[in-house]
């Protein structure tokens, strides 16, 4: 790598080797066809569908999620090696006109509402597939949309895009290692998709007691006897949760006691579920509380190790349940459950989270869960003993896939610091 110097253009400072042009002058636009949901799979060809751009590709197409007829293929447009695709409608200016490049041999369609550019001169696709992607590409396409509720950009605005222009040989250098990284994060995903799967299996096994953990090593279980739950392990019970624990209910949280940050309990709400950090444990809040506000809200101080989750509204529905790291306060949304000391609250909660609470929610305008309706659900239960060894399996898991998801933030926050620096070319390869 090398530092180089620079000049002063109409997107800010760039290599003085570099040349800046609108992004219509690298070809010519055409626009997709109609390629409808349930036409994207009717047959074998391979097609884009635009709402596709927003959920699985990203700045270059690796694989295809629609596969259409011949019939189909017909009333579509033929993608070339090389095309760019965009987006010409969305949900907000942000995301509009997002770009990915086409590099692959082999024949495939593009449904509506995309735009195509084919370059008519020598290019990298897969370096301005990431560069379209950019700050810089993004603010100027936000700009030019058009509409609130639903947002659109032409072909002719996206034509006005400034792009950055090195040589051909530069551009094909700064794709290739941005490529090289996102091969190490799709290595990353796929071995955390698979780590998941096998634990998914897991959790299905020993949660039922078709396969037991002794003496550290995984038996076959021989013996069963017959229950209301089907047939399991004969040392086993069927418990109701009521039964193996307390329900512990959340408190109102006031506006104006919201905001805090260096108090002494943690307050969590339904949306601290998603901070980072929490995907296994809640451990972080976006409020804590003093002991003295705590006293005054009338909080019920909630147990470590309680297990939270939500008992009103749609948030119920994604089935999100996790033990608290530390003693803590919940808001009138959520719901603890405290196991008592005969079980492992670890087993218990991954019992919980192979359990469907969304089915038993009744349909109503606002669905909640209460603690008889949880109660009164049938869980199994081994000893003690066999729930930890269970549970440490588990958890295991748990932690080989949070060490895979941390090694993955890094590769993509590599990634992000790499483009900033090579798609402007602060940072030069040769």
């Amino acid at each position: 790598m090398k530092e180089t110097k620079f000049k002063q253009t109409e997107v800010g400072l760039i290599p003085c080797d570099w040349e800046v042009k609108r992004l219509s002058s690298l070809g010519s636009f055409s626009k997709g066809k109609s390629i409808s949901r349930t036409e994207s799979n009717t047959g074998k060809i391979p097609a884009v569908r635009y709402g596709e751009l927003y959920t699985v590709h990203n700045d270059y197409i690796k694989t295809f999620y629609s596969h259409i007829s011949e019939e189909i293929a017909q009333k579509a447009t033929l993608l070339k090696t090389g095309d760019l695709l965009f987006t010409c409608s969305g949900e907000t200016k942000e995301d509009i006109g997002k770009c990915v490049a086409y590099i692959g041999n082999g024949k495939a369609y593009a449904g509506s509402d995309l735009i195509i550019l084919t370059p008519n001169k020598k290019i990298s696709s897969l370096f301005y597939g990431f560069l379209l992607n950019t700050d810089m590409a993004v603010k100027q396409k936000a700009s030019m949309a058009q509409g609130d509720a639903v947002v659109h950009i032409s072909s002719e605005s996206i034509g006005k895009v400034f792009i950055l222009v090195p040589t051909l040989e530069e551009q094909k250098r700064i794709a290739q290692a941005l490529s090289d990284v996102d091969a190490v994060i799709s290595t990353t995903e796929k071995l955390i998709a698979k780590k998941k799967a096998l634990k998914q299996g897991a959790m299905q096994t020993l949660l039922s007691g078709k396969m037991r953990i002794q003496n550290g090593k995984w038996i076959k279980t021989t013996h069963f006897k017959q229950t209301e739950l089907g047939p399991i392990p004969q040392e086993w019970e069927v418990k109701k949760i009521g039964e193996l624990g307390t329900f512990i209910s959340g408190s109102g949280f006031p506006i104006r006691e919201q905001g805090k940050k260096n108090e002494k309990y943690p307050f969590f709400k339904v949306s601290d579920f998603n901070n980072s950090g929490n995907e296994y444990f809640l451990k972080r809040a976006n409020n804590y509380v003093s002991e003295q506000v705590a006293q005054k809200l009338g909080c019920k101080i909630v147990p470590q190790n309680s297990i939270i989750f939500a008992k009103i509204g749609a948030a119920i529905m994604l089935e999100r349940k996790r033990p608290t790291e530390s003693d803590c306060c919940i808001d009138n949304n959520m719901m603890a459950f405290l196991v008592n000391i005969e079980n492992d609250f670890r087993y218990i909660c991954y019992y919980f989270q192979q359990m469907s609470f969304g089915s038993l929610v009744s349909a109503t305008a606002l669905p909640s869960l209460g603690p008889k309706i949880i109660g009164s659900q049938i869980v199994l239960t081994p000893s003690k003993s066999e729930q930890n060894a269970i549970a440490t399996v588990l958890s295991d898991m748990d932690s080989e896939i949070a060490a895979l998801e941390t090694k993955l933030a890094k590769y993509r926050q590599l990634k992000t610091g790499m483009m900033q620096q090579l798609l402007t070319g602060k940072v030069r390869l040769v």
